[in-house]
């Protein structure tokens, strides 16, 4: 009994003590203390489950998901220990890679990694779901958002965490407030704010364009509302691809959106004349109207980091028998998702939208899968030495290589992306926002990728190429 007395004691003051620092011993963890602990359990998930793929050779899936546990922290030293490693291995590969070889995992292994991959996303949600009504109920708003937005970036189609914001899914547009939703559902558009027929708008000239919203876009467009909805279902599906790109590398948050203000969402304007495409943009975009004259340019995509629009017109040659302007609307998204606020390095900016063009071109539901090259990007006369130049050309030398120098990018960037099981794409995607953001520094491409030796990097790629082609 007496052995007990001390720790009897020490309890007491334990109590004591709390008490007078105004906490409550048997009070539970606050939001903020037991949201800290569950992005710490949800980062050392991703992380095992990281050294899953590493064992399996997936390094591109390995990669990505060993970035969301950095970026929910809470497994720091744990996660540095893995890059480590990551690094010492891209090193040893590369020395031993005199040719190129094609991506080591099958349709197979993605397919099993999705699958494993959305079920780990899923397991968060109810846990999560639990804390975000606990803390909006406790005056925690601010926590209560930032569980949300995490909790729908790894479980965007989650129906609880929807119906909790007041959202219906629509087949195409996705996930859009409920009156919105009721609207599009029974086939109404947007005209000048009113919710009308497209039947009854005449669409005679860019000025009496009408608006189809989707989850993360606005496209306003005077083509025919058939076509028009298979072009909203493109915007998702493109922003759906640029999202698990991005996966573990980036904020996965379209540039300038803010959700409680749609009309901060990027624009898409598809028009059906070339004439009406240059009207609206002599009023609307009138610095760019000497590049969008150009008789080759069909469309663009800007960004001035607080609004981000894209022009194309239908008046294009098609490669795909759908509709012409299918494959440029999704090659201009790859760049409205970026927002660049630097130039430079153009071939890894037109690189990486040209391959979620192909993405999008092969009907891939995932940037995982095989990649049929768009025929756009097939072809021509390009040489080893001339892929091993591009990281060091400037804008206009970019541009005088004319359609062999968009080739080249797409083939460098489709196998930065994809050979040696992704082992690269992390590299790649995080060397594209540094230069987007104008922070490559002196040492440029070599500084984000110093474990590839530029000439053996371009026969490589050269091989690469007419490896995929072949099989495709």
């Amino acid at each position: 009994m007496r052995t007990l007395v001390p720790a009897i004691l020490f309890l007491q003051l334990l109590v004591c003590a709390r008490a007078r620092c105004g906490g409550d011993p048997h009070a539970p963890a606050s939001p903020t203390e037991t949201w800290r602990a569950l992005k710490r359990d949800w980062a050392n998930s991703h992380l095992a489950f990281a050294e899953q793929c590493l064992a399996r050779g997936w390094f591109g899936f390995a990669d990505a998901q060993a970035g969301l546990a950095q970026q929910l922290g809470g497994a720091e030293d744990a996660v540095d220990t893995f890059f480590r490693g990551r690094e010492a291995q891209k090193a040893r590969a590369a020395s031993g890679a005199a040719s190129a070889r094609m991506p080591l995992w099958s349709t197979s292994d993605w397919e099993a990694y999705e699958a494993m991959r959305l079920r780990l996303h899923r397991a968060h949600v109810p846990r999560a779901v639990t804390l975000i009504a606990r803390a909006r109920e406790e005056g925690r708003d601010d926590i209560g958002h930032e569980i949300e937005a995490w909790a729908l970036r790894l479980a965007p189609d989650d129906a609880t965490l929807r119906t909790m914001r007041g959202e219906e899914y629509v087949a195409g547009m996705r996930w859009l407030p409920t009156d919105a939703a009721r609207h599009l559902k029974e086939g109404r558009v947007l005209s000048h704010g009113t919710w009308r027929d497209p039947s009854s708008l005449s669409c005679s000239s860019w000025a009496d364009a009408y608006e189809i919203p989707t989850e993360h876009f606005r496209l306003i467009t005077t083509v025919p509302y058939a076509e028009a909805l298979g072009l909203a279902g493109d915007l998702e599906s493109a922003y759906a691809v640029w999202r698990e790109v991005h996966e573990g590398v980036a904020s996965l948050d379209l540039p300038c959106a803010d959700p409680s203000d749609r009309k901060t969402f990027p624009v898409v304007r598809v028009f059906r004349t070339r004439a009406e495409y240059l009207d609206c943009i002599r009023e609307v975009q009138p610095d760019a109207v000497g590049v969008s004259e150009n008789p080759k340019v069909f469309g663009f995509a800007g960004t001035d980091g607080t609004y981000a629009e894209a022009f194309l017109h239908a008046e294009i040659p098609s490669e795909l028998g759908r509709y012409a302007v299918r494959e440029h609307i999704v090659h201009e998204m790859g760049h409205l998702f970026r927002p660049r606020t630097c130039e430079g390095q153009d071939w890894c900016a037109e690189g990486l939208a040209s391959l979620i063009e192909g993405l999008a071109h092969s009907r891939a539901a995932s940037w995982n899968g095989s990649v049929t090259p768009p025929p756009r990007r097939c072809g021509g006369t390009w040489s080893a030495s001339m892929i091993g130049r591009l990281p060091d050309l400037g804008a206009d030398a970019f541009e005088g290589l004319g359609e062999n120098g968009y080739r080249m990018a797409y083939w460098l960037a489709h196998y930065l992306a994809y050979a040696d099981a992704g082992a690269y794409r992390r590299d790649l995607l995080r060397f594209a926002i540094s230069a987007d953001a104008g922070r490559l520094g002196k040492n440029g491409f070599r500084g984000h990728f110093p474990y590839l030796d530029r000439d053996t990097l371009a026969r490589c790629v050269r091989r690469y190429a007419d490896a995929v082609s072949a099989r495709d």
